[in-house]
């Protein structure tokens, strides 16, 4: 739910900021204002939140980093951060709704994806358990045909089906993971466009990551070496 409370955040703040060339402030007081029905609520509260904070002289990052509302991650808070430091928010923005709308788009496909492998095990696990206790009246002669041999036959089959299922769902998970490290190179990217120098743009895209994973770790090591002056 949160996703989709921060991806909605997003969505309308780009709709003003980027769209409507609207001052962030006025942005997120329109955000605020707004009736926009209780499916949005979450959305209007952390809207007036973040404009609070700002009132009171936070940077957006830092009132971003503060709601309660929402809970923004880290990855989040320091991309508009970043941003705050290069005078770039409106592209950043707009970066940050294209990448929310891919990971939409990812999870959607993996789900999709998903369903296919577990409606098959479904079946099978029903049909198998339709013949055990109506086999006789299914098929004729039942009792005769349901020897040791088939029994193990068909236990065969079910674990095929199974490993197929899980080699399936290992694959998409994979795939997922390297369109994250693409992810990764297009932020290090977009940062070094921006004016970021590379070695804090390398730091974002281990956020983007996740520092403790093997992808995160390289991107980490990298930032070193930059920092460091070695090839």
């Amino acid at each position: 739910m949160n996703k989709k409370n921060v991806k909605q955040f997003t969505d309308s703040l780009y709709e003003l900021v980027c769209v409507q060339n609207i001052p962030l402030k006025e942005s997120l007081e329109i955000m605020g204002n707004s009736d926009a029905g209780e499916n949005k609520k979450k959305i209007i509260n952390a809207a007036q939140e973040i404009y609070g904070f700002m009132l009171q002289g936070l940077s957006f990052s830092a009132a971003l980093s503060k709601c309660t509302e929402i809970s923004f991650d880290v990855s989040y808070v320091t991309f508009i951060s970043f941003s705050e430091l290069t005078g770039k928010l409106s592209e950043s923005i707009s970066f940050l709704k294209r990448k929310n709308d891919e990971q939409k788009e990812n999870s959607q496909c993996l789900i999709g994806a998903c369903v296919y492998p577990v409606f098959v095990i479904f079946l099978a696990v029903v049909f198998c358990t339709l013949l055990i206790v109506n086999g006789n009246n299914l098929v004729p002669g039942f009792q005769n045909l349901w020897t040791r041999e088939t029994q193990l036959k068909l236990i065969k089959n079910i674990l095929l089906l199974i490993c197929i299922s899980i080699f399936s769902l290992n694959y998409l998970l994979k795939n997922l993971n390297r369109n994250k490290t693409y992810e990764a190179f297009v932020v290090v990217n977009f940062l070094i466009e921006s004016g970021m120098n590379m070695s804090i743009a390398f730091s974002y895209a281990a956020l983007v990551l996740g520092e403790t994973t093997k992808e995160g770790k390289l991107f980490l090591q990298a930032k070193d070496r930059l920092s460091l002056g070695m090839d």
